[in-house]
């Protein structure tokens, strides 16, 4: 499989309007934001340092210049449009895109106003996943984050408009979901709040990575506004409604192969905790990484991390834990409303 490249910056077209012209913006990849350790039976050893840092910002001239193209969807934390792959080069210059490394489109999952934090905490189950990029996940060319001052996070809020300068960032335009309505009725302490923020026993930060991490106190500004955004492989349509999957020795081999996945991610310690038929889609055509635990190529991709939990593999019982894993109870709710026993 090749090396798959991160970029030290982007470049967005037709991301931002001002006075009703499209302009450019740049973008700095951006630290990712590492999560807890949930710990099993009660395990008291920290998992190794490397296994649970944030991997290292690029800063060298990397550079990927991108054109945003048609929406795609909106999920909780987050909206996603293709984007065409106008050039890509490296540190040394290389053209990445007339060498095939990075394709002609990719998907920019970009984070609503409020919603950073978990889109940083997304990026770093990414970097965890890296050997499973282009297999069972999508694979992933970077985290990136630039302040947009003056950028009206409402566009649909007239006082808004008035009050703020004339730049309005596309894609939170488009939002249909937003934070006000959202979590008016929930019982989360914030709209940004992720589960390891919770005091519970079981979820540890030994060597502080997440406490020490300037996306643990991050809280969303209107005057200065972050325009988070995750580059990702483009990939197919989404799962099966239970209506239109196959029946019979078709549906079986296609659940076998989400049993594969599933259990691709569960070896690295990795708890989806939300899949859904909108979080796994199809992989894109003539995809070839082959996987080195099941010897094929899957069909489809898990998507969508930012509520995904972790633990030290290298300290589990591989025959339970592993196993516990793998059941739909620790993959979330929402999957046996989709599918009943798919896993069982």
């Amino acid at each position: 499989m090749n090396a798959i490249p991160t970029f030290s910056t982007i470049t967005l077209h037709n991301c931002l309007l001002l006075h009703n012209s499209h302009i450019q913006i740049t973008l700095n990849a951006s630290a990712s934001f590492p999560g807890c350790r949930v710990q099993v039976l009660h395990d008291k050893l920290p998992p190794p340092t490397k296994a649970w840092a944030a991997l290292p910002v690029s800063q060298d001239s990397s550079h990927l210049d991108l054109t945003l193209m048609e929406l795609i969807g909106e999920g909780r934390i987050g909206i996603t449009y293709a984007a065409r792959v106008n050039a890509a080069n490296d540190a040394s210059g290389v053209d990445l895109l007339a060498s095939g490394l990075v394709p002609s489109e990719v998907c920019l999952k970009i984070a609503k106003p409020h919603f950073c934090r978990s889109m940083a905490r997304e990026a770093w189950f990414y970097e965890q996943l890296r050997p499973l990029q282009g297999i069972a996940t999508a694979r992933c060319f970077g985290f990136f984050t630039a302040t947009v001052e003056g950028a009206r996070t409402n566009p649909s809020n007239e006082s808004e408009a008035s009050e703020k300068g004339p730049v309005t960032v596309v894609p939170w335009a488009a939002l249909k979901a937003r934070p006000e309505h959202m979590f008016k009725k929930t019982h989360w302490p914030s709209e940004d709040f992720l589960i390891d923020d919770s005091t519970a026993w079981m979820y540890t930060d030994e060597h502080g990575f997440k406490k020490n991490s300037p996306w643990n106190a991050w809280q969303h500004s209107e005057d200065k506004p972050l325009l988070s955004v995750l580059v990702l492989e483009k990939l197919g349509e989404s799962y099966y409604l239970p209506q239109d999957e196959p029946k019979g020795e078709e549906g079986e081999a296609v659940r076998s192969s989400l049993r594969d996945i599933v259990y691709d991610i569960a070896t690295i310690g990795i708890s989806h905790g939300d899949i859904t038929a909108f979080n796994i889609l199809r992989a894109p055509p003539g995809s070839k990484a082959t996987c080195p635990t099941h010897n094929c190529v899957h069909e489809w991709r898990i998507t969508d991390f930012d509520r995904s939990t972790k633990i030290d593999p290298d300290r589990c019982h591989k025959g339970d834990i592993l196993t516990l894993l793998a059941q739909p109870r620790c993959i979330g709710v929402a999957y046996r409303g989709f599918w009943g026993s798919i896993i069982d």
